[in-house]
């Protein structure tokens, strides 16, 4: 099921075109999909998801907010969900404006958890 799930969020990633996403696995499983060199800031990432706290911190906070979150270091844009206990994190550079980033990754999120739920 994870390449399962995996796959949908790179087919994602290629109709969207973004270059980079986490993926983590309900069982804790992380997945780097794509190339986070072509971020501006290809550190950013990691800042969000560095260790297994802050990754259970994640997931609290996606169960407690609407989805999907977004969070911005500069450029760096993200779109982040979750759908049954497998969290995925969209990265891209973009300078739209954030209510453009807004109806972007709203339209992001809605596909992936359609393709996501599809695998499930």
């Amino acid at each position: 099921m994870t390449d399962s799930i995996a796959k949908a969020i790179e087919n994602v990633m290629k109709a969207s075109n973004i270059p980079f996403a986490i993926y983590i696995s309900e069982q804790g499983e992380r997945f780097e999909l794509g190339d986070r060199t072509v971020l501006k800031y290809p550190g950013f990432p990691r800042t969000l998801f560095y260790d297994d706290a802050s990754t259970r911190d994640m997931y609290e906070y996606l169960e407690t907010n609407i989805q999907p979150r977004m969070i911005s270091q500069g450029e760096v844009k993200t779109i982040i969900g979750e759908c049954g206990g497998n969290i995925f994190a969209f990265f891209l550079n973009s300078t739209d404006h954030v209510l453009e980033h807004y109806k972007f990754a709203k339209e992001v999120h809605k596909e992936t958890l359609s393709q996501i739920e599809n695998e499930i």
